[in-house]
């Protein structure tokens, strides 16, 4: 990008922020760490808004500099703010924020932020985040499943146990769940463990919108769904979340499972 187009499109970017309009995202995922400096300087605003956007915007650019700018986030005086910066924290790998992070999991009494931020904290490897995470067991409900999920990812024996164990579950819904879970921990070592699951026909979450006909998912579709994603198999269709896919769409993905292991 030539250096007037980019001061324009950086310029863009700043009008956009500052009026605390949220197309602001796209436009900071299209320029990339040139939009680093625009989302900084918006991070001072007194608008809890425009701090917000600024930190959902550095969520969409992979760099030092925009770590540091969530980071920041996590200490803002509105929820809000906070909140943004730890569900853009808990997406993928911040290097750069793992002291915030840390610090956060350890001394917030937020428990919506604390989910975030145990996720993210599994993106970041070290005795020091397992410490943390184990903090959070005791806690019991969401906090102990999200830690448990963000240890297994770790490769923690126990939670990885744990985990194997809901896979095997008498309740579909179980399994359903640490099938999905997997998509989360990211070890293709365990697809072993799901394949299995492809036969599983069993009802597991109801899905669809309250006031319209509602529909069961079942333990094959999320297997399904995870082993795709988990193996990148080169399939012809998009999985999806609340799909409930076709024979058809299974007896491709099996076959593909069997040249893979050919």
């Amino acid at each position: 990008m030539a250096g007037n187009d980019m001061a324009t499109n950086t310029s863009h970017l700043a009008t956009l922020v500052t009026a605390a309009n949220w197309s602001a995202v796209d436009e900071a995922a299209r320029l990339g760490p040139a939009s680093l400096p625009v989302l900084a300087n918006a991070f001072q605003s007194p608008n809890y808004t425009v701090r917000q956007i600024s930190v959902t915007c550095a969520g969409q650019v992979i760099d030092p500099e925009a770590d540091k700018i969530l980071a920041r986030g996590l200490y803002d005086a509105n929820v809000n703010v906070r909140m943004a910066a730890g569900n853009e924290l808990s997406r993928m790998a911040r290097p750069g924020a793992k002291i915030a992070v840390l610090d956060r999991l350890k001394q917030s009494v937020e428990e919506p932020l604390l989910l975030s931020l145990a996720l993210a904290a599994g993106y970041m490897p070290g005795e020091d985040t397992r410490q943390a995470l184990r903090l959070l067991l005791p806690r019991g409900g969401d906090l102990m499943t999200y830690a448990r999920m963000a240890l297994a990812r770790l490769g923690d024996p126990l939670a990885r146990k744990g985990l194997l164990t809901d896979l095997h579950s008498v309740d579909p819904h179980a399994r359903y769940e640490a099938t999905l879970t997997l998509q989360y921990v990211a070890d293709p070592k365990l697809a072993v463990e799901v394949i299995p699951l492809l036969n599983d026909r069993e009802n597991a979450l109801l899905i669809g919108p309250p006031h319209a006909k509602r529909v069961w998912r079942r333990v094959c579709d999320a297997a399904l769904e995870t082993l795709v994603l988990l193996l990148r198999l080169p399939v012809t269709f998009t999985p999806e979340r609340e799909k409930i896919y076709t024979e058809s769409e299974f007896e491709e993905v099996r076959r593909l499972l069997a040249k893979e292991n050919q």
